[in-house]
């Protein structure tokens, strides 16, 4: 999950290029911008309540009492325990081919370190895997670079794992553990549901899956911010997976469009969503908002559903916003036309 909801993502930024629904959204955040192999990004009101997550902070010693949260999907979820992440022995014994990626070749410059992430190698050692979790690991304190331009260098060592071989062991396990670590920044967080949902197709451990799938959910209630929709849009992409019940995730994304009370950052991704996955009960919500005196990227977004799931009684209102002042709906609009009703 190019980055951020989206997104991660500070803010959910949506482009002329939301007007294709279809498409996926790029890996972003209102800070930075990396790049993702798969395009995943690069994020509701609740479904019935099935399952509860046993959450056990990473700090948290064996006999701590664990915090339960509630899980939220149409069928049981496993109850899992949050992974703890699995680092080398030593953070400091750095292979020499990572001393460049983790700014310890006495050249600590942004563009350097970038430049190192995207020279290497499909085939890393478990060292050198070992090593970048170090650097994933990273807080803001930890590094001298800012906290933009960590979370990005931070994005592309998670894309240079996400384009090895096979996956390395311990991805999806380090990405669920930095992901429920609130000491890390929320958009490196959402990053990391962005790449868990990258790497779920290719995941051959049940166990695991099932815990990157209660992962997505618990991210699913996180609308204060953009994780919310980067988790739907992660689930979104896997809905051929027999573990992701489209149903469940597309009841959510509806529940999230008709709430008042929802952010536009989450409401943005949920009318893609939805448009996405043919949910019409969502059209009435699209057509209000898509009229309405609200914000122009949400605006986008609603005109780009109306575009998918709507039908010759919206021609009159798209063409309007096809040939009107505001430039940054004309485009939208006009993507929405050529697809207006054909996927009814």
């Amino acid at each position: 999950m190019r980055r951020s909801m989206l997104i991660p993502i500070a803010c959910c930024a949506v482009s002329a290029t939301i007007a294709v629904v279809g498409c996926r959204r790029e890996s972003e955040s209102a800070e930075s911008k990396g790049t993702d192999t798969d395009g995943v990004k690069s994020i509701a009101e609740p479904i019935a309540l099935t399952a509860k997550l046993v959450i056990v902070s990473n700090g948290s010693s064996g006999g701590a009492k664990p915090e339960e949260t509630t899980g939220v999907d149409s069928k049981d979820m496993p109850i899992a325990e949050v992974p703890k992440v699995v680092l080398p022995e030593d953070k400091e014994l750095i292979p020499g081919s990572l001393r460049r990626v983790m700014g310890k070749d006495g050249r600590t410059s942004y563009g350097r370190r970038y430049r190192g992430t995207r020279s290497l190698s499909k085939d890393l050692s478990r060292d050198e895997v070992l090593g970048l979790y170090a650097m994933m690991d990273r807080k803001q304190t930890e590094d001298p670079l800012a906290v933009g331009k960590l979370n990005t260098i931070k994005n592309e060592v998670a894309n240079a794992l996400r384009r090895q071989n096979t996956v390395p062991e311990d991805f999806a396990n380090n990405l669920m553990a930095m992901y429920f670590d609130k000491s890390h920044h929320v958009v490196w967080r959402d990053y990391c549901i962005q790449h868990l949902g990258g790497i779920l197709k290719r995941m051959s451990d049940p166990e695991q899956k099932n815990k990157a799938v209660a992962a997505f959910w618990e991210a699913a209630t996180e609308t204060d911010s953009s994780i919310a929709g980067t988790s739907l849009l992660a689930m979104r992409h896997n809905v051929d997976d027999p573990l992701v019940d489209q149903q469940a995730v597309a009841a959510k994304a509806l529940g999230y469009c008709e709430d008042p009370k929802c952010n536009d950052r989450t409401k943005i991704t949920a009318l893609q969503v939805c448009a996405e996955l043919g949910e019409t009960k969502a059209l009435p919500t699209a057509r209000k908002i898509a009229t309405s005196n609200g914000g122009t990227q949400l605006r986008m977004s609603a005109i780009a559903a109306v575009g998918t799931l709507g039908d010759e009684s919206d021609r009159a209102m798209l063409q309007k916003y096809a040939s009107g002042s505001n430039s940054r709906l004309r485009q939208p609009a006009r993507s929405a036309l050529k697809r207006l009703g054909k996927n009814r």
